[in-house]
């Protein structure tokens, strides 16, 4: 299987995930199409178990469902195609996506790419939008898009576009509730060394610190996150610092 193409081998899954009482049969059904169309279209094999690779992000699409939750690991690499990608379809401003340590996050894609120097974020843009309830209305957006938690420096966030979270929830504690309205870095007692790249953070509000981006490194915590030809536009901190 090609390497970029992340998850794990069919048999693993039937063995281990296919139980699971929070799996979305809707969901793998259509990884399963995925599949099929990967296997026409890059040749990735036979269909024997071992080749029907299980997609690691559940619910990651344009337009799309839920947050991503699957079996995603350290060294794996996810590609997004371009489109507004949404934390949740059911209204949920608590619901926002996850990244593993040592897990990369490219967007960018046309979706016909095969390297990743193929893919363009300018001309092809994968946008994580917090407007997830009435168009228009922020009272009801997302609190968080993207959450860390203790990041190693081989994570990385790259071409993706933040817009439009509100951390407005009025309680007194430092959580993607509060601050870091697009990407919340916890690296509270542990630490966090992300690579923040081709990233553009717009429109982002929270109520304490970081309408953006907040970075916990609270106790012992070690903290050095990079940013790299990143564009902040129009975030703000209500009450504190860091819009």
């Amino acid at each position: 299987v090609e390497a970029h193409i992340a998850g794990i081998p069919g048999d693993q899954f039937m063995r281990e995930h296919l139980e699971d009482k929070h799996l979305d049969p809707v969901r793998l059904a259509k990884e399963f199409v995925k599949f099929c169309e990967r296997c026409v279209v890059r040749l990735l094999g036979d269909m024997h178990s071992g080749n029907f690779v299980v997609d690691i992000t559940p619910g990651i699409d344009p337009d799309g469902d839920a947050a991503p939750t699957g079996f995603t690991q350290a060294g794996d690499a996810l590609w997004l195609k371009q489109g507004v990608y949404h934390t949740a379809d059911n209204n949920d401003r608590a619901v926002n996506f996850h990244l593993k340590s040592g897990v990369k996050l490219y967007g960018g894609f046309a979706g016909d790419e095969t390297e990743l120097a193929q893919r363009d974020w300018a001309a092809h843009p994968t946008i994580f939008d917090g407007d997830i309830g009435l168009a228009g209305d922020s009272t009801d957006n997302t609190y968080n898009l993207l959450y860390l938690e203790f990041p190693n420096a081989e994570t990385e966030v790259n071409g993706i576009v933040f817009r439009n979270a509100v951390a407005n929830k009025f309680v007194s504690d430092f959580n993607p509730t509060t601050c870091g309205a697009a990407i919340f870095i916890n690296g509270k007692d542990s630490i966090a060394y992300p690579l923040i790249k081709n990233c553009s953070f717009i429109s982002n509000t929270c109520n304490y610190f970081g309408g953006a981006v907040y970075v916990n490194g609270n106790l012992s915590g070690s903290v050095a996150p990079r940013f790299h030809n990143c564009l902040f536009q129009k975030n703000n901190a209500a009450g504190g610092f860091g819009g």
